[in-house]
């Protein structure tokens, strides 16, 4: 089978744990890889949210479902449920919500707790009130690192009419008080709202009542997982990975024949042609009213996968993909500085990696731009970097390819940066130079203008006319050919004369170049 169980404690086995209470009073799972121990050994840990009896934080053996203690809550207030979902970041660091029904009235709250001593009372991260009734809590998610700032927490709203999604970022070690608040182009709100989110800014999105559905990161409607696939009875969601452009994400489904999970594979990332890769057994059959319960996964270095799976009142478990399911980038940026464009990523582990090559996108066709070494086999993070330097003003989308020992390959999502339009003409200094038998000048116009660049001999005399048009503001590059205008050795000196359209001011500039041959 695609997925296999490790460890069930449910109903439907015989053996559900008995702080589980026959109500709704465990909704959110999360699990993590945290230090524990004098050795501060990493250990696989899963937590759980429970309100039977008290204000719980469970910990659990990740390996064998094992009870073992329960974090510290003390200082925790405020909302309908001072705790109710639970998240550990990709550094191990463990962070619960409460939810609140109308953040305005009542601050939505996220804690943190310290993995290297988690005997301690929680620290609070976030701390907002909204500007308008938004129920927030019924999930949250928390993405990437917490000791290098990557960090983010994000909640989807769960109240109709205001289809939004709260994003916390980090600064200096600690969460921004104001979020950035991504609108859904569609509005789609529902109960128990959820964010897959994917590096580079995109996420999946799900929540009862309503379809599955992916948005860019300005909140952007990417498409929508046909109904056949996932039913609207579903509504915790994480993202997975990619291989060869199909991505995996995996999804919380509840009522009759469900409480478990469901894998989807969408091939190609076209979500039109979306199909189900594989499902967790069922928990359970006790009557989940509101269709409360969460999964969480991990990505394991051989490519397989665990996930993570809770239903309210029907017990969890984790089951292991039996197929690999590749290993997503921990992070993929691209950011601008003038007219170039650089490259980082992060891997949390690589197998047989040869080589990363770079490709880029302008207007819909990808070419090779570039190519890194790759690890090979590491288990450990690696960082890497590439610039593309000198590029035209423009939207440019790039993606990596990230190519095995084998030749087989595997693409990165596509991440999107814009070079925009310079502030100032100006004229660079050629390169190279000296240069035989061709060269390159880059020049830059704020607004549009008409453009003249001329190039003369040592003595001043005019031996050739490089360019002459009406040009749009933005970076341009010149390439120069000795051989086109028949150039002897010797020095030179060129001239670029812009013309304002709108006023009629001029900018004029020289330069020389070398040609030795």
């Amino acid at each position: 089978p695609p997925v296999e169980t490790t460890w069930e404690r449910s109903v439907a086995n015989g053996n559900l744990p008995a702080w589980f209470s026959t109500a709704n009073n465990e909704r959110g799972i999360g699990h993590g890889k945290i230090n524990v121990g004098t050795d501060k050994a990493l250990e696989d840990r899963v937590f759980v949210v429970s309100r039977n009896g008290g204000l719980f934080v469970k910990m659990l053996d990740g390996l064998t479902g094992a009870d073992l203690s329960d974090l510290n809550t003390t200082g925790v207030s405020g909302g309908l449920f001072a705790l109710n979902d639970v998240e550990v970041s990709g550094d191990g660091q463990i962070f619960a919500c409460n939810m609140t029904t109308n953040a305005s009235t009542a601050a939505f709250k996220v804690y943190k707790w310290n993995s290297d001593s988690l005997s301690s009372a929680p620290v609070l991260v976030v701390d907002y009130t909204a500007s308008e009734a938004v129920r927030l809590g019924d999930k949250f998610s928390v993405a990437f690192n917490f000791n290098d700032n990557s960090a983010a927490i994000f909640a989807a709203s769960a109240t109709a009419g205001i289809g939004k999604v709260y994003k916390w970022t980090m600064t200096a070690g600690s969460f921004n008080a104001t979020p950035e608040i991504i609108t859904l182009s569609d509005g789609a709100a529902g109960g128990s709202a959820s964010v897959g989110p994917i590096w580079g800014g995109s996420f999946y999105w799900n929540a009862g009542g309503q379809s599955a559905k992916k948005y860019a990161a300005d909140g952007t409607l990417l498409g929508t997982v046909p109904g056949t696939v996932v039913a609207t009875g579903s509504n915790a969601i994480r993202f997975i990975g990619t291989v060869n452009g199909s991505e995996y994400f995996a999804t919380y489904q509840y009522g009759g024949g469900n409480e478990n999970a469901r894998i989807v594979e969408v091939p190609n990332g076209d979500l039109t042609l979306a199909i189900t890769y594989g499902l967790t057994t069922p928990l359970g059959t006790n009557t989940n009213v509101g269709g409360t319960g969460d999964v969480d996964i991990m990505v394991n270095p051989d490519g397989t996968a665990y996930i993570y799976v809770l239903s309210t009142n029907n017990g969890l478990g984790v089951y292991k993909s039996s197929a690999q399911i590749p290993v997503e980038l921990e992070a993929f940026a691209a950011t601008a500085e003038d007219r170039d464009v650089i490259l980082n990523w992060k891997t949390a582990t690589e197998t047989n990696t040869s080589m990363f090559q770079v490709e880029r996108s302008l207007t819909g066709n990808w070419e090779v731009v570039g190519s890194v070494r790759a690890a090979g086999t590491s288990t450990e993070k690696k960082e890497y970097s590439f610039m593309d330097k000198n590029l035209n003003s423009g939207k440019y989308q790039y993606r990596l390819k990230m190519v095995d020992l084998d030749g087989t390959y595997e693409y990165s999502n596509v991440t999107e940066v814009e070079i925009g339009v310079p502030v100032a003409f100006g004229l660079s200094q050629n390169y190279p130079n000296p240069f035989n038998p061709t060269t390159k000048v880059n020049y830059q116009i704020p607004v549009n203008s008409i453009v003249t660049i001329e190039l003369y001999d040592i003595t001043g005399q005019k031996v050739a006319q490089l360019f002459n048009n009406e040009q749009a503001a933005g970076f341009y590059t010149l390439d120069v050919s000795a051989n086109k205008y028949r150039l002897a050795s010797g020095v030179y000196i060129y001239r670029m004369i812009a013309v304002e359209k709108a006023s009629g001011k001029n900018f004029v500039n020289t330069k020389k170049m070398m040609l030795l041959k």
